[in-house]
């Protein structure tokens, strides 16, 4: 009896307790995650029914008596799919400009009003070494031309990837100069260690390609012709089967890039024909290309009709004298399924380096299995033309990895934009003009990285293509991120230069060049973040340099962009004009922006609400101040209600030679700024702010922009 008694007095003090961690905070863990010169912070926690939270990250380098103080953390949402319950709360934030293979202490400080159980100890955290060590082991050679049964050496080289067995760490496997034909997707495993990588290696004039040797080159394909197009362009055919890409290899002077590789359009869509949207691979015939329905011949066209390859090559090619690289898709090893080919390195502590790639081939450096994930492999100094990425392709990369000193280019997908309005089908149709050449096309959403998490790309140059950058995370995914992209120059992208739909947690995307393209940094969405945008170009945008899309509820924080729109209105997206909007986010749902000392600058408005999309008129939930708007927008004050904001014509160091720097004469960009703690403020010398406050802008007046893309003498 004495001892219900006892339960019925514990009873409400054990309910008073549990109310008080409800709205307080229970510390769990902190979780973080270093890149090559970043730090991603996550902090696990029970409680805040309330949602009054905050935080306080510190950090310093191990020995340094000075504390700094990185950027705010902010709570999170995550979304682990229906039916999951979620085990924790999560704030999170990030360490920003910091040194490679350097250890710093770090120190998270929960904060809430009802109460904070305990405080968790500071870590101490390495940030990645690029500077590994290789070629401490033997050296093997691959050579395709070489006889069966080799044994790697210099001599008697292996000729396919399938016959290499091993290798030790700190081996080399180096390609001999030549083309190497990847007609399936070959797997390899590489395992080095830490203190010595294997390496893959080329050199210049080695090209790697899954193009079909046989019929690939000057005059290897039997084709004949077939017959004229509506305008009068010849047409070709072919008994080939499952063609998946056609291009052309034209040389050029240039010798920085010895050739062009002009990859042809798919007819395997029709954009917006007698069933309006046919969407990719649906609806096209032979009747298209013969029609010429989309304008596309003139560029290199070809479509897959059965077991005929029918096709046309870009105006002014002799075809006689056309080197022409043709990709198929493969049976797998198993006689299945069909891919394309490419190489799949799975393993740890990997370099693959100075390698050019062609057409569809891919280096696939993905987990490969869920108990032993792949990671810790760089990328660097490579050269990728044409489609070289889809779901297979380009790199799939692995965690904490490195992309740098590349070359992706792609000679056709802004000429598509820029050419004439596709001749179209049909009624209802309203998007005749040169973007959807790009959008409603099989080739759409090619690219060179994606699903990513825990990666750096940096310092790569990507010219001419559809989404350099897209899918960094995984929908379904739902705590992926951790991403590192800056100083990379972004040339004539025909969509998105950089699409980040997923979770996107501590995803840091700064001092990048985007010049001439459709939209820049496109948040469609962001689910989650953080992720931080900051001292971006965004120059002579089509569309909008800030895309906000989908109802787009992730943290994001917009800092120190500069947008400058294209005055050229001749390859419009909507026959209304370029560079209309500086960003137009959708109306419904997006919520957690914050933007401060950006210059929003564009030909009708800096900034509009996308009403059209959602048919309301819901105002979306944005923290904007301290940013500078040009031109003049009607009720300003009410839209935006920025204290602090500016509308006047920015001034630039010299825009005409595109130097989008703070001029002299900017009088209401100097020291108009807003303090943000590990942005502008206790950070490098490059990035602190030098007078009473920040300028709004790139950079503070006077200090030099950093290099953007690939450096060709590395």
């Amino acid at each position: 009896m004495r001892n219900i008694f006892l339960l019925i007095i514990l009873l409400p003090c054990c309910l008073f307790a549990a109310d008080e961690i409800k709205n307080g905070v229970e510390p769990i863990k902190m979780e973080i995650s270093p890149t090559y010169e970043n730090i991603g912070i996550k902090y696990r926690f029970h409680g805040d029914a309330n949602n009054n939270v905050s935080g306080k990250v510190t950090y310093r380098k191990k020995g340094d008596a000075k504390w700094l103080e990185a950027h705010y953390p902010v709570k999170i949402q995550i979304n682990y799919g229906r039916g999951n319950t979620k085990p924790y709360e999560t704030m999170a934030t990030s360490v920003m400009f910091l040194n490679e293979n350097t250890e710093y202490e770090v120190n998270f400080e929960i904060i809430d009003p009802d109460g904070v159980t305990k405080q968790l100890p500071s870590q101490t955290v390495k940030t990645l070494n690029s500077k590994v060590n290789t070629g401490t082991g033997k050296i093997y050679y691959i050579n395709n031309d070489a006889a069966e049964h080799g044994d790697g050496s210099k001599e008697k080289p292996f000729n396919n990837f399938k016959a290499i067995k091993s290798l030790q760490p700190g081996d080399v496997l180096e390609l001999v100069k030549g083309t190497h034909h990847l007609s399936y997707l070959d797997q390899i495993t590489l395992e080095g260690t830490e203190d010595a990588y294997i390496t893959i290696r080329g050199s210049d004039g080695v090209i790697l390609t899954d193009a079909d040797p046989k019929i690939s080159g000057v005059g290897k394909l039997p084709y004949e012709l077939h017959k004229k197009d509506v305008d009068g362009r010849q047409i070709y055919k072919a008994d080939v089967q499952n063609t998946i890409m056609m291009a052309v290899r034209k040389k050029t002077g240039n010798p920085s890039t010895s050739y062009i590789f002009w990859g042809f359009t798919t007819k395997q869509s029709i954009f917006w024909g007698k069933d309006k949207r046919a969407g990719p691979h649906r609806g096209a015939t032979l009747e298209h290309l013969e029609q010429n329905t989309t304008n596309m011949n003139e560029y290199g066209a070809f479509i897959q009709d059965g077991d005929t390859l029918y096709f046309t090559v870009p105006d002014g090619i002799d075809i006689k004298l056309a080197d022409l690289q043709i990709s198929r898709r493969y049976k797998d090893k198993n006689g299945s399924s069909f891919v394309p080919g490419g190489l799949r390195v799975v393993g740890k502590y990997v370099v693959i380096e100075n390698i050019t790639m062609e057409n569809r081939v891919s280096i696939n450096c993905r987990d490969f299995s869920k108990t032993k994930p792949s990671s810790n492999i760089i990328v660097r100094n490579m050269q990728m033309y044409g489609k070289v990425a889809d779901y297979y392709g380009g790199f799939a990369i692995a965690k904490d990895s490195l992309v740098e000193n590349c070359l992706a280019q792609h000679n056709s997908y802004w000429d598509w934009y820029s050419s004439k309005p596709a001749r179209v089908e049909g009624k209802g149709n309203n998007r005749p003009y040169p973007w959807f050449k790009i959008k409603d096309n099989p080739m759409n959403d090619s690219s060179v990285f994606k699903y990513m998490s825990d990666v750096t790309i940096r310092d790569c140059t990507f010219i001419n293509q559809s989404n350099a950058l897209p899918t960094f995370t995984a929908k379904d995914i739902p705590e992926k991120g951790n991403i590192d992209v800056y100083r990379n120059y972004f040339l004539r992208t025909g969509d998105d230069c950089i699409e980040p739909d997923g979770a996107g947690i501590n995803m840091r995307v700064y001092d990048n060049k985007m010049e001439e393209f459709h939209n820049g940094f496109s948040d469609a969405p962001v689910h989650t973040g953080p992720a931080f945008i900051v001292r971006n170009q965004f120059i002579k945008f089509h569309q909008a340099a800030i895309k906000i899309r989908n109802g787009a509820r992730g943290w994001t924080f917009y800092y120190h962009n500069v947008c400058v729109p294209e005055t050229d209105t001749s390859t419009a997206a909507d026959g209304k004009g370029n560079g209309k909007f500086a960003f137009c986010p959708d109306s419904e749902g997006v919520k957690n922006m914050v933007m401060r000392n950006n210059i929003f600058h564009a030909n009708v408005n800096a900034y509009t609400l996308q009403n059209a999309r959602m048919k309301i008129e819901k105002h979306v939930t944005l923290d904007l101040d301290y940013n500078l708007y040009f031109p003049y927008m009607n009720k300003w004050k009410i839209m935006f209600e920025e204290e602090n904001g500016v509308q006047e014509k920015p001034v630039y160091v010299d825009e005409e030679k595109g130097d989008y720097r703070i001029g002299k004469e900017a009088t209401q960009q100097i020291d108009k700024g807003e303090i943000i703690i590990g942005i502008n403020d206790q950070v490098p010398a490059t990035y602190q702010f030098k007078g009473a406050k920040p300028d709004i802008g790139l950079l503070e007046f006077g200090v030099e922009a950093p290099y953007y893309g690939r450096k060709a003498s590395e």
